[in-house]
């Protein structure tokens, strides 16, 4: 639910923020994703997506080194894995080990987080 009107998200320049924010991403849904946000009113869900951010905020304050997070999609890869006798591509099985990696490395790292602050 929209918690502004159209000309105040244009008085804000909400739509050059976005295109702004999008230059950032890396992959293309990514992307698609950062230009099509809108303004909420969903208060719980902000204040929720607020402590989140505060806890990155946090660990990158604290030196914690967090694990990149950054690969190519693997929208292709990920059909063929469920297809019988499909074939993928060298290159394919490599994004999808590379992933694999960055986040097993990234899941290693939320529980060593937890172990030293449960």
């Amino acid at each position: 639910m929209h918690c502004s009107d159209k000309q105040s998200q244009l008085d804000l320049n909400l739509d050059i923020i976005l295109e702004w924010s999008a230059e950032y991403a890396l992959q293309p849904t990514a992307k698609k994703k950062l230009v099509q946000l809108s303004p909420s009113n969903r208060f719980a869900e902000i204040d929720e997506a607020l402590q989140k951010v505060n806890e990155w905020k946090e660990l990158r304050v604290a030196g914690d080194p967090i694990p990149a997070l950054e690969f190519e999609e693997l929208h292709q890869e990920i059909k063929l894995l469920g297809i019988q006798d499909a074939i993928i591509t060298l290159e394919g099985f490599w994004r999808i080990l590379l992933a694999s990696q960055t986040i097993n490395a990234f899941l290693l790292f939320i529980e060593k987080r937890r172990e030293r602050s449960p």
